[in-house]
């Protein structure tokens, strides 16, 4: 990501895709707010926000990128007759995150401090450290640096709680289900596929 201005180009898979990346308007880190979002709204209610019925890339980008069909914000009627809606607070959550515009979103330490995850994180100095303030000659540098920060304890410890929580809240679905549900199931899975990487050559 640049120091300044925004990056554009589309990379990633079509439902975790953000609306100003596919729309060639210029995106920054708010489209991982985004992609986020979309993962927590998968969670949550077993499909992807934006599912049209072609389950293709494009018909996938399409639908972001023209909000429609818009997201339903509750589990699919087959997967609700033998699994509960989430908790109001969860979708809160998910709503919060999941705004269009990318002015409106919240930063990841908003979106950590909402209530709905309600967790005593640790030290943030470490996180509140600026990342990108650095000339190009030290990214090699910064990148052996992550490479330690990956492995912190505290920070694997508090993502295992934030993905525990949502697992928690969201379609506790068997491998093996019965009739209806299984259908349901196999709807998601081909709604949320995965594209090939673009070739470098």
């Amino acid at each position: 990501m640049p120091r300044k201005g925004y990056m554009k180009g589309v990379s990633g898979t079509a439902p975790y895709m953000s609306p100003e990346m596919l729309t060639n308007v210029g995106y920054d880190t708010q489209t991982d707010i985004w992609s986020f979002a979309a993962t927590t709204y998968i969670i949550l209610f077993g499909d992807c926000p934006y599912s049209p019925k072609e389950a293709t890339a494009a018909a996938v980008k399409k639908a972001i990128i023209q909000a429609s069909p818009e997201p339903i914000w509750a589990r699919p009627e087959k997967i609700a007759k033998h699994y509960s809606q989430p908790p109001q607070r969860a979708t809160e959550f998910c709503r919060y995150l999941l705004k269009r515009n990318p002015a409106e979103r919240p930063s990841a330490k908003q979106g950590l401090q909402h209530g709905f995850l309600n967790i005593q994180w640790g030290s943030t100095k470490r996180a509140e450290e600026p990342l990108l303030d650095m000339p190009i000659l030290q990214m090699r540098s910064f990148a052996n640096q992550f490479k330690k920060l990956r492995h912190d304890p505290t920070i694997q410890r508090n993502l295992d709680e934030v993905l525990a929580r949502l697992a928690a809240a969201g379609p506790s679905i068997p491998n093996r289900m019965d009739g209806d549900a299984t259908e349901d199931a196999n709807h998601s899975q081909r709604h949320c596929f995965t594209e090939a990487p673009p070739v470098v050559k």
